[in-house]
């Protein structure tokens, strides 16, 4: 499957032509199911992060269309039902808006608390190749004037 994923995703011998919809169905669900794959291993192995700088993961589910409606086979439900993980909600704002969410005076702690947190991933052997400012979240803590950083 990995060489089919990419040799579609760089117009190799098994990339599609505009009509092939069947194929180009096959390279989305082969590789929406390997990315979850992926995040839920990513998962397993910060468990002991979670909830602290990373959400706490609550399940892997597999949510089904109605087959009755869409009049498919439910023996197809692996190809038709969509992978998903339920995850902790953290309500809390983007890195990037920490000059408009907190007084410069918070800045250093929450920036420390940032890189602490990066260590920590990388400890766990992970790489993480996209971590911008957009893509991590800063929650508030229980005390007034006091917050979280997750990745």
């Amino acid at each position: 499957m990995a060489q089919f994923l990419a040799d579609y995703a760089g117009g190799g011998q098994w990339a599609y032509d505009e009509g092939d919809t069947p194929k180009r169905e096959a390279y989305f669900h082969a590789n929406s199911t390997q990315r979850h794959a992926t995040e839920l291993e990513v998962y397993g192995r910060l468990v002991d992060l979670q909830g602290a700088h990373v959400p706490t993961l609550f399940a892997d589910v597999r949510l089904t269309p109605e087959h009755s409606a869409t009049g498919l086979d439910e023996s197809l439900t692996e190809y038709t039902g969509i992978p998903a993980i339920l995850t902790e909600y953290l309500p809390s704002f983007l890195l990037c808006d920490l000059f408009k969410e907190t007084t410069e005076s918070d800045w250093p702690a929450i920036c420390d608390q940032a890189i602490e947190a990066a260590r920590k991933v990388i400890d766990h052997d992970f790489v993480h190749l996209d971590l911008t400012p957009k893509h991590a979240l800063v929650r508030c803590g229980e005390e007034p004037g006091s917050y979280q950083y997750s990745i």
